[in-house]
Formats: structure tokens, C-alpha cells, sequence
């Protein structure tokens, strides 16, 4: 699968030479179910993120990508679509319209493993553009 993923991965970057949407990334490189999506996961509360990714999106602007977010369950790479924020002292009013593109990683992942998936998650990263 690594070997398969690596091949695919370096003919797609040669042919094309730039930067991809979001979409087509998450589509072809995400291994998460929203990937079929283009990594659409609709609206969320931060609540429904892991924390280190929680913290991220809340402080980015609208269709921003991040850079590769380490959770305990893998890299996370999100895109936001767009923010709702509610009147008042109510936090639990603010969603997001996120997009992602996760590497997952067991909880006992070593070093290398660790390694390897920041490695694929700064190349995925450096390929998605940051617009529609």
C-alpha cells in the first residue's frame, strides 16, 4: 500500500508540476471517508475536532489550508470553507464548513511511522492550493 501510495503520489506531482485543490488531494490521497467528498465534512462545532486541530481552525480565515496538524490518531490537513459565529457570549453558536485530509496513525505509532506520515503530510501539503 506505502509503495502504491508513493508511486501514485510522484506521478501525480510530475504530471502536473503545481498546486492541486484541496478537493482533488483529500480525493486522491485522504484516508479518511470523507475523501469520496473531496474531504467535505460539512459543519462542524469545534467540539467535533480533536483539540490540536480545534485549536488551529478557530484562528484561521475562510478557505485558508492549514499546515499538517498532529493529533494522536494521525496529520490532519484542513480547509475552511466558512465560519458562523453566534451573537453573543455563546461559543457552542460557532460552526465551521471544514474540509480535511487526514494520514491516520495508530495511538502506538514509532518514531519512524511518525516520521514518515509528517513527511507525506508536508508534501500534501505543499500541493494544495489555498483557493477554490
Amino acid at each position: 500500500m506505502r509503495t502504491r501510495l508513493l508511486r501514485v503520489r510522484r506521478d501525480w506531482w510530475t504530471r502536473s508540476g503545481r498546486e492541486h485543490p484541496f478537493e482533488a488531494v483529500a480525493r486522491q490521497f485522504s484516508q479518511s471517508a470523507s475523501a469520496a467528498n473531496g474531504g467535505d465534512i460539512g459543519w462542524v462545532h469545534k467540539s467535533q475536532l480533536p483539540d490540536q486541530v480545534a485549536d488551529i481552525v478557530t484562528q484561521m480565515q475562510p478557505w485558508m489550508v492549514s499546515d499538517p496538524i498532529r493529533t494522536l490518531t494521525g496529520f490532519y490537513i484542513v480547509q475552511l470553507k466558512s465560519m458562523q459565529t453566534g451573537t453573543g457570549a455563546d461559543p457552542m453558536m460557532d460552526q465551521y464548513s471544514l474540509m480535511k485530509i487526514l494520514l491516520p496513525l495508530t495511538p502506538d505509532a514509532g518514531q519512524q511511522a511518525v516520521a514518515r506520515r509528517a513527511r507525506e503530510a508536508e508534501e500534501f501539503r505543499a500541493q494544495v492550493s489555498s483557493w477554490r
